[in-house]
């Protein structure tokens, strides 16, 4: 089971290689790894060879479903639901407790890992219905910021905009924990640091082992310090803490229902810990698909996996250049190539839709299915000159 998290925390070493940022590395490496020391951060660790005088025991004639736990989570003001990102049924998990604490009654929040606190304007806009999905997914930088499938979450954003549920970008901007992961908190500009939480504890010795024993796993993954990487995951996760607690402060009478990898969220490290710093309300962590450890968290589910619709693919890697999004490679999971797509064309439109950033592909591509054709407009060079061309590709 933890090879198969890790793999789907960090989808491919492929995928990896072509996304090198720092970033990347950070949130694959620690997540995967964190997954697979869940029983080494949750409980002191026994000496190879000697019993375990009190281990671990799982009554499974206690366990319950998903059902069974919805009414024993209503007190708790703030709910963390874990997920794998690219999994479809945990996101299921997440909608059906969202559905049933609003069904009850309880004026809900959701805060998402997923979308970064500058961008909270889009999350508005689109819930208030003045921008429609596609200016939604651009505003938010949706696909460059995140870039999973945006049909896992769709159904949780679409329930919350029928509702009138609030929806709260939690995250720090990327830019900012690149530079922390780079150069290190002080080196920040004052601008930098404005834009992460102000309390960030770097105090907290249980989390550093925790962080140390993932560093060390991976030392030829990590081309920064020890101390960079430390305060790159204290960045993510005091951000989003101190993002939650002062909604909670300004909305007394809401739950707030967090999203967010399951290694943000093991054994309260992480959001869970530094929230409760700041706030003391009650709250409740429920992971998924997460191997049992005593103190992991509250609650484990365990959803039959679901292969959900998944976005169309044209088989394209694209960069954003001066020029215009540019053919940088393809892939062989779409069918660009043999329609005619040449390496450097340029895209400059999709069904006549402008393409200005790499981004606005994938946005274009949304909601539409396997076997449609899409009319690519690119701009090739030729020698000495450029010429226009219009090529249709059928969707994979």
């Amino acid at each position: 089971m933890e090879a198969r998290l890790s793999r789907s925390i960090c989808r491919s070493k492929k995928s990896i290689i072509r996304h090198r940022t720092a970033r990347t590395l950070l949130i694959c490496t620690f997540l995967a790894a964190l997954v697979a020391f869940t029983a080494a951060v949750c409980s002191a660790e026994e000496p190879k060879g000697v019993p375990v005088e009190n281990p671990l025991v799982i009554d499974l004639a206690a366990s319950s479903d998903l059902s069974g736990i919805l009414q024993k989570i209503q007190s708790a003001k703030v709910i963390f639901i874990g997920e794998e990102h690219p999994n479809f049924a945990h996101h299921d998990v997440q909608l059906a407790i969202i559905r049933a604490l609003a069904e009850q009654g309880k004026r809900v929040a959701i805060g998402m890992e997923m979308f970064q606190v500058p961008y909270q304007g889009a999350f508005d806009r689109y819930l208030h219905r003045e921008s429609d999905e596609r200016r939604f997914l651009k505003e938010s930088h949706y696909f460059k910021r995140w870039g999973y499938d945006y049909s896992l979450y769709k159904p949780i954003i679409d329930f919350a905009r029928q509702r009138g549920l609030e929806l709260l970008a939690l995250n720090a901007p990327r830019e900012v924990t690149d530079a922390v992961s780079k150069r290190g908190l002080n080196a920040l500009s004052p601008s930098e640091r404005s834009q992460i939480a102000k309390d960030i504890d770097t105090g907290d010795t249980e989390y550093r082992e925790v962080l140390r024993k993932v560093y060390n796993e991976h030392p030829s993954d990590m081309a920064i310090s020890f101390e960079f990487f430390v305060e790159a995951q204290l960045v993510w996760d005091e951000t989003m803490a101190e993002t939650a607690a002062a909604f909670l402060a300004g909305n007394p009478d809401a739950t707030l229902v967090v999203l967010a990898g399951n290694g943000h969220l093991m054994c309260s490290h992480g959001i869970p810990k530094r929230l409760k710093r700041r706030t003391g309300l009650q709250q409740l962590v429920i992971l998924q698909d997460v191997m049992p450890a005593r103190g992991v968290a509250d609650y484990l589910v365990y959803p039959k996996a679901r292969a959900g619709e998944k976005m169309v693919r044209l088989g394209l890697a694209l960069k954003d250049n001066a020029d215009g999004v540019r053919v940088d490679g393809f892939s062989p999971h779409g069918d660009a190539e043999r329609a005619g797509i040449r390496a450097d064309d340029v895209i400059v439109a999709i069904d006549d839709q402008p393409i200005a950033a790499a981004e606005d592909v994938r946005i274009v591509l949304f909601g539409k299915k396997v076997g449609d054709d899409v009319r690519l407009k690119v701009r090739r060079r030729i020698l000495f000159w450029t010429e226009s061309r219009e090529i249709k590709v059928q969707l994979k």
